[in-house]
């Protein structure tokens, strides 16, 4: 599945609630959740669980009308919050953060701010120029790029090795990203997070497990958090990232996607973004978050 990923702690895989969601008693599954009774087996993706009684939902349907409706916004703007795991050769596990606020507007631009520690970067494009910032330490870098968002990912991953935070969130491809590599999937229950009812999903793939917990309500049915279990690497490390205080109609002025340097600010190269441009966003998984600048994108896909 293609989403935005999150390194995370030795919780239970979702090859486990696959397992406590296909067995007649769910135990704890149950307990955190009054949503009818689930599916006794895991749909394969796009039909739904054979057996399933008539209010069962299916979790193909909740995620893909979620992915739907951010792919179908004209405009729209998050905060995230990301924890990801990194299991050293000695199997030690350490978890590591990232934060920030996303903002985009279709066809117009594109903005996103990312602390990582001590280190803060500002992401800007307005259709044709594409910035990169750092205003602690006074220097910026852009380059010219008129293919448009979806062709500035793969241009700046390909190109600089940097992957834009939370990228495939704001992608118009994210129906197809979201449940690639989907092997089985649960509707593991109603359940309350931040305040908000929200359905609980979980898939299993081949290598990876993950969850998604998606808004209930049908006019904003956003996602919360996101969940994802690497089973094939020592130590089964996990990737969260928990999306909040979404814009579905915010007001936007063009400039706010184009950078301004202060007096002090310094310009640094960039490498031509239009060298080979690729046409569209080769597929990774939308559930990763993006590395800070500098960092090699094959170390984000792990």
């Amino acid at each position: 599945m293609p989403v935005p990923a999150i390194p995370a702690l030795a919780a239970p895989s979702v090859a486990l609630l696959l397992a406590l969601a296909l067995t007649a008693g769910r135990g704890a599954a149950q307990e955190q959740s009054p949503a009818p009774p689930q599916p006794p087996e895991a749909a394969a993706p796009g039909e739904a669980a054979e057996d399933a009684g008539p209010g069962d939902p299916d979790p193909f349907e909740i995620v893909l009308a979620s992915a739907g409706f951010l792919a179908d916004l004209p405009a729209f703007g998050f905060d995230w919050f990301v924890s990801y795991d990194i299991v050293d050769e000695e199997r030690e596990k350490l978890t590591f953060t990232r934060s920030g606020s996303n903002l985009i507007a279709r066809d117009v631009g594109f903005f996103a701010t990312a602390e990582e520690g001590f280190r803060l970067r500002d992401y800007y494009y307005d259709g044709a120029t594409f910035t990169i910032a750092a205003p602690q330490e006074n220097f910026y870098s852009n380059a010219p790029f008129d293919g448009g968002f979806e062709a500035l990912v793969t241009a700046v991953r390909v190109r600089t090795g940097t992957v834009l935070p939370l990228w495939s969130v704001m992608s118009r491809d994210l129906p197809a990203r979201l449940t690639e590599g989907a092997e089985a999937a649960a509707y593991i229950g109603l359940t309350r997070i931040a305040g908000q009812t929200a359905h609980h999903i979980a898939f299993a793939g081949e290598t990876e497990d993950w969850q998604i917990w998606i808004a209930e309500d049908a006019g904003r049915p956003v996602p919360l958090l996101i969940v994802g279990t690497e089973t094939d690497e020592q130590g089964w490390p996990q990737f969260r990232a928990w999306l909040s205080n979404w814009d579905l109609a915010p007001e936007i002025a063009p400039e706010r996607f184009v950078f301004e340097p202060d007096e002090d600010d310094l310009p640094a190269s960039m490498p031509d973004l239009e060298v080979g441009r690729p046409g569209t966003a080769a597929p990774s998984p939308a559930r990763r978050p993006a590395p800070a600048d500098g960092q090699a994108a094959e170390e984000a896909q792990r």
